[in-house]
């Protein structure tokens, strides 16, 4: 899949320069290339931040957060997802997961826990099945490292069976992956 979209948005796409470096940047981030989709991001910024409340600049600042998060820089990501805050929807949603992956990765456990908690009940609530894996993958990693070995096994069982419903490939690899460690 990564390989067939990357074709795809290597043949570009006219008028979205946003939405496209944001896709191509999503595409860095699962091919584990974060550095790359921060550069994307920036290349970008000015156009993106000259629309915040767009559709195309929450998503920007989601995965520029995402992107950071990946580099080790929780704090910058924490910073840009208070932007995002009470943002409703699937896009909300998902800059939650973020948000508790970057407290996770700031040295915040507890905090992370709770965040990631709060938006996996809400996605379960909401129908977000893809993002209700994210995050349980990221519940299940806060576990394993405080090894909290049962509680971990019991997130990425769950995170598999929301990643198979909803046809995430990623988020499924991974949650195998970690269950396998298990």
């Amino acid at each position: 899949r990564f390989s067939d979209a990357q074709a795809l948005l290597d043949t570009g796409i006219d008028g979205d320069a946003v939405g496209l470096a944001t896709a191509r940047a999503r595409l860095c981030i699962g091919l584990g290339e974060p550095e790359r989709a921060l550069e994307l991001l920036n290349e970008v910024r000015p156009l993106a931040d000259a629309r915040p409340d767009s559709e195309r600049g929450r998503s920007y600042r989601s995965w520029l957060a995402r992107a950071y998060i990946s580099v080790l820089k929780p704090e910058e990501a924490l910073s840009l997802l208070e932007t995002l805050e009470g943002v409703p929807g699937q896009l909300g949603a998902e800059a939650q997961v973020w948000r508790g992956l970057a407290l996770f990765h700031a040295d915040r456990p507890a905090e992370a826990l709770d965040c990631l908690e709060k938006v996996r009940a809400c996605a379960h609530a909401e129908g977000y099945v893809r993002v209700e894996g994210l995050a349980l993958v990221c519940i299940g990693t806060a576990h394993q490292h405080a090894e909290r070995n049962d509680a971990a096994r019991a997130a990425f069982e769950a995170a598999l069976g929301a990643a198979e419903q909803a046809s995430d490939a990623s988020t499924l690899a991974t949650a195998q992956l970690n269950v396998a460690v298990l």
